[in-house]
């Protein structure tokens, strides 16, 4: 490939929205693993699908998710500035390595295995009202019932969001993800008043959970963290733990639903479970891009040379998708070889800190409620389920279902 620019693919167009998949098999299908595209934000990118091209690229230093490194052409998105500096997920080691170190006490292995006990609790609790929803209604939806409140439920409990304030910080989630400018600056300003509300009343009033451990906790200079490096954190916890959960909470039983066939292989052999979440993270992993990076310098990838400050998404939904890394990769198979080597986590020094919180809230979340209710059904085709219009994080977001062995209640 050469370094010519060419004007960006407007490929983030409503088919795109509808089914991202066939477009990522399109782009395979056309041999051009790094082209010039357009978001739908107006910024000019250069969007990488081929599965090597990507892993390298998210392993790379010289892509920085600094916006210092942005080049002119590149136009920020209306969020406040908290959000966007001192943050785990726009700085590069060192800084990145001293915030990483203050996120993963909330996602050691320790406290990952503590949780379990109240995971546990809170689905069979969860699926005790989608039953009681069926059995009154007819129907429930398990976006709403299960994959909403399970993880935002956990995160929030970790953090010390108080019960009353769970519903708000959805909505501006789902704004901030939002394709309107203006939906985004609005849902961001109150994320961000909420954030500091939050902030603020624990360092009045501490209690025993991460913001206030933050707070007051130093880092290995001896110094405190600042207030908006606390925003930062408790961002990346809310928005990254909570909504990436929802959608493989729902994608995964959606991919279950929808095949009737690998449901019954589920229920024959429950032992399959871990195998199956793994290839529903390959499948349907909910961040799509990833978040957008800078070339530090000029750099090849995949052939293609990327000039100093052009901005580089790495389409991760892609990746897992590349033909020339997974025969026939639009299949199910749960018992793919190295099933686990998918990249809906990312790598590098940005690989998410709560994969295996999140691993374990889908593994929880399906083996209750496919043991308690086995005769589970949608209640619409699989193409009717409506999904997140967004081309980064990428949600089903209702998931309507009934049973169909008796009337109401559980299946025996």
């Amino acid at each position: 490939m050469t370094s010519e620019r060419t004007a960006g693919e407007r490929i983030f167009d409503e088919d795109f929205f509808a089914d991202p998949y066939k477009q990522y098999a399109k782009i395979h299908a056309e041999g051009c693993p790094v082209r010039r595209v357009e978001t739908p934000e107006g910024v000019p990118a250069w969007f990488v699908t081929e599965h090597e091209a990507v892993r390298s690229g998210l392993k790379d230093q010289r892509l920085s998710r600094r916006l210092a490194h942005a080049g002119p052409e590149y136009r920020r998105a209306p969020y406040p500035v908290e959000f966007l500096a001192n943050s785990v997920v726009t700085e590069d080691p060192p800084e990145h390595t001293r915030l990483r170190r203050m996120l993963n006490q909330a996602f050691s292995p320790r406290s990952i295995r503590t949780l379990r006990p109240r995971i546990e609790k809170l689905a069979e609790e969860l699926v005790d009202r989608i039953s009681e929803n069926i059995e009154r209604d007819g129907s429930a939806d398990l976006v709403a019932d299960l994959a909403v409140p399970l993880p935002i439920t956990v995160i929030a409990e970790l953090l010390g969001v108080p019960l009353d304030r769970r519903a708000e910080f959805r909505r501006w989630g789902d704004g901030m993800l939002s394709l309107v400018p203006e939906e985004q600056a609005e849902s961001g300003a109150a994320m961000l008043a909420f954030l500091t509300e939050l902030i603020r009343a624990k360092a009045a009033e501490p209690g025993d959970d991460m913001l206030s451990y933050w707070i007051s906790t130093r880092d290995e200079d001896g110094g405190l963290l600042e207030p908006k490096e606390v925003i930062g954190l408790a961002m990346v916890m809310l928005v990254g733990g909570y909504d990436t959960s929802v959608g493989m909470i729902a994608a995964t039983l959606l991919g279950l639903l929808a095949d009737q066939e690998k449901f019954a292989e589920l229920m024959d052999d429950p032992s399959l479970l871990p195998d199956v979440v793994e290839e529903f993270l390959r499948l349907y992993g909910t961040v799509h891009t990833g978040v957008r990076r800078f070339a530090t310098e000029p750099i090849t990838l995949a052939g293609q040379e990327i000039a100093q400050g052009d901005t580089v998404l790495l389409s991760i939904a892609a990746a897992d998708r590349d033909p020339e890394r997974y025969p026939a990769p639009d299949a199910v198979d749960f018992g793919r070889p190295s099933n686990r080597a998918h990249l809906a986590f990312g790598m590098g020094p940005h690989v998410c800190p709560g994969n295996e919180l999140a691993r374990m809230e889908i593994s929880i979340a399906v083996e209750t409620l496919l043991r308690r209710m086995k005769g589970l059904r949608l209640t619409v085709e699989p193409d009717e389920i409506p999904w997140r219009r967004a081309y980064f994080i990428r949600i089903p977001l209702r998931l309507p279902v009934t049973l169909t062995t008796h009337e109401g209640g559980e299946d025996d």
